[in-house]
């Protein structure tokens, strides 16, 4: 869950960074997969094509918008403080932060072939991503 207010994201992972996929590229190997059906029992990992840190998804984001959002680092507490405050429950409140804990802990920087390997080619990089003209920023 992101804390994403009037002009600002807060989040705590520090100078973290992910390999940030594209939603569309995950569809793009769910369907080879499902179509082909030779990867069963596999595990196949996907991932975009490099760790984006989070400021600079986020300054990325902000230029392409044209809207003013800066990234503001937080401490875990700070996090789970304002996601109470902002009516979540501890269950979903625990999931979040665990799930961002491998940004913090720069667990998600490596990126993996998984696309490549299914569908034969790299997947879109985050730039890709945040400039489609349907995308959620819009």
């Amino acid at each position: 869950m992101l804390l994403l207010y009037a002009g600002w994201l807060e989040l705590p992972v520090g100078e973290g960074a992910a390999e940030w996929i594209d939603a569309d590229n995950i569809a793009e190997v769910v369907v080879a997969l499902l179509a082909d059906g030779g990867h069963s029992a596999e595990v196949i990992e996907l991932s975009g094509p490099r760790a984006v840190p989070v400021r600079e998804a986020v300054a990325l984001i902000a230029a392409e918008t044209g809207r003013s959002i800066e990234y503001i680092p937080s401490t875990d507490e700070a996090y789970r403080d304002r996601l109470r405050a902002d009516g979540v429950d501890e269950g979903t409140i625990e999931q979040q932060s665990s799930g961002i804990s491998a940004v913090r802990l720069g667990s998600e920087t490596v990126p993996t072939d998984g696309v490549r390997q299914v569908v034969g080619r790299e997947p879109g990089s985050f730039e890709q991503y945040v400039r489609c003209p349907s995308g959620a920023w819009r």
